[in-house]
């Protein structure tokens, strides 16, 4: 959450939206889903108004989307792997 700080701080969006994504998973993996999606629904929205295609941001998104398939909640993991593999499909 300290490294969030700095990075919004910083104003690179960039940073932001990595180190947002990566709590999102960690968040999650602690089972604090509530955080863990405001988190990853920020993130999503910041990806969209900056347009950033990244494995950085896909390979997060595939984690959560792992631990929220194997919790049984398939169809937000659906939507995570396919934003995921629409990255990684423009980055080629």
């Amino acid at each position: 959450r300290r490294a969030l700080r700095v990075a919004e701080r910083v104003g690179f969006a960039y940073l932001t939206l990595g180190v947002k994504l990566n709590l999102a998973h960690v968040l999650a993996l602690a089972g604090e889903d509530d955080q863990s999606n405001a988190l990853l629904e920020e993130s999503l929205a910041l990806a969209d108004r900056v347009d950033m295609i990244d494995p950085d941001y896909a390979r997060p998104l595939e984690m959560i989307g792992d631990l929220k398939a194997s919790s049984g909640r398939l169809a937000e993991a659906d939507a995570l792997y396919t934003r995921a593999r629409e990255m990684w499909e423009e980055l080629g």
